[in-house]
């Protein structure tokens, strides 16, 4: 039995519906980034004109991504689960 199973694990960039509308119309988990403190702004000069996040570089914590990226793990072994059920 062939299972279908995606996720997507990415900031949000505070345009939140815009990453999880992408995930619905695909069929798919949406995970993103859940503790902003957690984000660092590492853009060099930001455009004045254009100030979105989307548009900026952002270094991020390590085990933030790595809790996240468990969730994502647990969330696809349940949906197996019950697939083979």
């Amino acid at each position: 039995m062939s299972h279908r199973l995606g996720y997507i694990l990415r900031y949000n960039t505070e345009d939140v519906n815009c990453y999880k509308d992408l995930a619905r119309l695909r069929g798919v988990t949406y995970i993103t980034w859940e503790k902003k403190e957690k984000l660092k702004d590492e853009t060099d000069e930001p455009d004045p004109v254009n100030t979105y996040e989307k548009f900026r570089n952002y270094r991020f914590d390590v085990d933030e991504f790595r809790r996240l990226l468990l969730v994502a793990v647990s969330h696809a072994k349940q949906n197996l689960k019950v697939a083979d059920f």
